[in-house]
């Protein structure tokens, strides 16, 4: 099955993100410490937001098959929020530490789904 390019090369460590020194190292550091448990990615279309959230998700611990990622552009309704509070509920079935969600685009989701 042949893949984007953007996925084949899509770094899967720190070490491998070029071009972002500094908000790796502070990504590090919070992911490190177990500071939040919550990170917002913000800036251009294209500059890696997705791809340190995927990095940040292993190294918090969530193996590949826990890592929920979620388009907030399509999944905008509170229904689709409560359908993705259900699936994460309980603990991953892998035996991973944690289960990640990544909402990309997030800014497109509904008012009131984001407050659910």
């Amino acid at each position: 099955m042949n893949q984007p390019l953007h996925v084949v090369y899509r770094p899967k460590t720190f070490k491998g993100v070029v071009g972002q020194d500094t908000v790796v190292e502070a990504l590090q550091r919070l992911v490190e410490n177990k500071a939040t448990h919550l990170y917002l990615l913000h800036g251009p279309s294209g500059t890696g937001k997705t791809t340190l959230a995927r990095i940040c998700a292993r190294a918090l611990g969530a193996k590949e098959q826990d890592i929920i990622e979620v388009d907030g552009a399509t999944n905008t309704g509170i229904d689709n929020m409560r359908q993705l509070q259900e699936a994460i509920r309980y603990k991953p079935l892998s035996g991973g530490a944690v289960r990640i969600v990544i909402v990309d685009e997030c800014h497109r989701v509904s008012g009131n789904a984001f407050d659910s």
